[in-house]
């Protein structure tokens, strides 16, 4: 009877944890977990795998997805007792996505691994987090939450076992990076990333984004005349710190945004319009005081705990905030591939490249701390940079009004050029089908540098006269992205872009496109075109 019971308990045992898992619907695919065993046991590595279930058609990337494309990203940061995973990558197959050659995978497909609990023998409460691309004529970025709880007890094999013994035995692919947290990669080193992210925060500082900033960094640098060198090292070391802070900042919002399966980007607050806003009132409040209509003044309790030295160290530092916020909606060179290695990364790799942009935009500042001469030596400030402020005071106004005009709902915008035709990513391929070149622009009212670009280089009579005089060999597409949109934002991270400015030209001697320089050159341009012709 003994023996019935414990037999009876068993089967019961293994049927309680033998629940089929369940797929989870994403859009043209379905996902789920998949594990080799019914319990943790004692084992330090767990077979696991994922399974995917592609829609006819559709196609997702490998692990060394080829010239273009992203290899998937899985994070476990939801998960209870798991150290580390490794997966088995399954021979792709090749294909081809717009003229580009990739590798991947279609229909069903299984990514045996292995996962490392931090305890052996507890239990294990997996919360997988499947970052991908899907493709066919577009590609969508797809983020789906995989659930998997193992209890302890014995680790009896599943009815997944051989299936999953025999997809690691096939193991052909392999990883072009490793990462033991399960995240992606980008392709260049951590340390080249790093310096491609100190330089462009220094070119950041020449940029036209950040005309704004350059009454707050004129004024500091003259509100320094003739000072003491101690009080401008430390105002403009409150000023870098205060750069350095935003960037952690906005590290921290962008890793909390991934988490939460959101897409993520280089400038996105500006599309915003409670951003923008907020923007605006401050924008105007900084030109009302720079007028003289009235002085900014800490409430009595506040300002009675600080000196006075202390209070210009809240006010430099809180300038410093202000002008990293101003200066983030446009790219820069070289800043876009360290962005694009960040958030193809992980949360530490984020906060990382994050802070050298900011190091590198406080450049400025971090000189002037290190020989505040450069600030001393001017002339004591006094009653002529009155007129100086009140100039500086239009320079802001200036720019709440352009916030303004880029917050308005696309009902009340005025209208672009209309022999500008309208995005449409699916066309491109067909025309360069016909022997048509196509110049793709993506930009958006809130990026400086695509203002400047408009104005300086494409409204050239040379410039004009390739993109519109001849309409049935050449079409000119431009992308807004001012406010969200989610096929430009796809169409970028194909492109391992973040931000904006962005233009391409595709043709049939060029059908995967030339990318150009954020900063157009007349040059360029037309070396491109010539090129995508054939």
């Amino acid at each position: 009877m003994a023996l019935v019971l414990i037999v009876s308990f068993t089967i019961d045992t293994k049927k309680s944890l033998a629940k089929e898992p369940e797929w989870v619907r994403g859009q043209y695919v379905s996902a789920r977990l998949i594990s080799g065993v019914m319990a943790v046991g004692d084992l330090s590595a767990v077979p696991m795998g994922v399974g995917l279930r592609l829609d006819p058609g559709w196609k997702t990337y490998g692990p060394n997805p080829g010239p273009a494309g992203l290899p998937a990203r899985l994070d476990w940061g939801l998960s209870d007792n798991v150290s580390s995973s490794h997966i088995a990558w399954p021979p792709t197959m090749d294909f081809e996505f717009q003229g580009i050659h990739a590798r991947g995978y279609q229909g069903d497909v299984l990514w045996p691994m292995t996962v490392r609990p931090k305890a052996v023998g507890q239990p294990i409460n997996m919360y997988l987090r499947l970052e991908m691309l899907v493709c066919k004529d577009v590609c969508i970025p797809q983020s789906l939450t995989l659930p998997m709880f193992l209890t302890s007890g014995q680790a009896f094999p599943s009815s997944y076992a051989e299936t999953l013994d025999a997809a690691h035995n096939r193991q052909t692919e392999p990883a072009s990076v490793h990462n033991e947290n399960g995240e992606g990669n980008s392709g260049i080193s951590w340390i080249l990333a790093f310096g491609l992210a100190l330089l462009g925060g220094l070119i950041l500082n020449l940029m036209p984004c950040v005309l704004p900033v350059l009454s707050l960094k004129l004024l500091a640098v003259l509100g320094h005349g003739g000072g003491n060198r101690r009080d401008v090292r430390w105002s403009f070391l409150a000023t870098a710190a205060g750069i350095v802070f935003s960037f952690w900042l906005l590290a921290g919002f962008t890793v909390i945004f991934k988490w939460a399966g959101g897409n993520v980007g280089w400038g996105l607050h500006f599309q915003n319009p409670i951003f923008l806003i907020g923007m605006i009132l401050v924008l105007m409040l900084f030109a009302a005081n720079l007028w003289g209509l009235f002085e900014f003044r800490l409430p009595q309790f506040l300002a009675r705990s600080l000196s006075a030295r202390h209070n210009g160290m809240l006010g430099a530092f809180l300038t410093g905030c202000f002008a990293t916020l101003l200066a983030t909606p446009c790219s820069a060179p070289f800043l876009g591939t360290a962005v694009g290695f960040a958030l193809a990364s992980g949360a530490w790799d984020i906060i990382t490249i994050f802070t050298a942009l900011g190091l590198g935009l406080a450049a400025p500042w971090l000189i002037v701390a290190a020989w505040p001469r450069l600030a001393t030596a001017l002339p004591r400030p006094g009653a002529w940079m009155i007129p100086l402020r009140r100039v500086m005071g239009v320079g802001l106004a200036v720019t709440a009004l352009w916030l303004g005009a880029a917050a308005l709902p696309d009902s009340l915008r005025t209208s672009d050029d209309p022999r500008w035709r309208h995005f449409d990513e699916r066309a491109i391929s067909e025309l360069t089908s016909r022997g048509a070149v196509v110049f793709v622009n993506i930009t958006a009212d809130w990026c400086l540098t695509c203002l400047a670009n408009k104005k300086l280089v494409l409204e050239r009579p040379t410039i004009r006269a390739q993109l519109f005089d001849q309409p049935r060999r050449l079409v000119a597409m431009q992308g807004d992205w001012t406010h969200r949109d989610e096929g430009i934002t796809a169409y970028l991270l194909r492109h391992k872009r973040y931000g904006i400015p962005f233009s391409i030209v595709y043709g049939p001697g060029a059908p995967e496109g030339i990318i150009l320089p954020e900063f157009l050159h007349e040059d360029d341009i037309l070396k491109a075109l010539n090129q995508a012709k054939g």
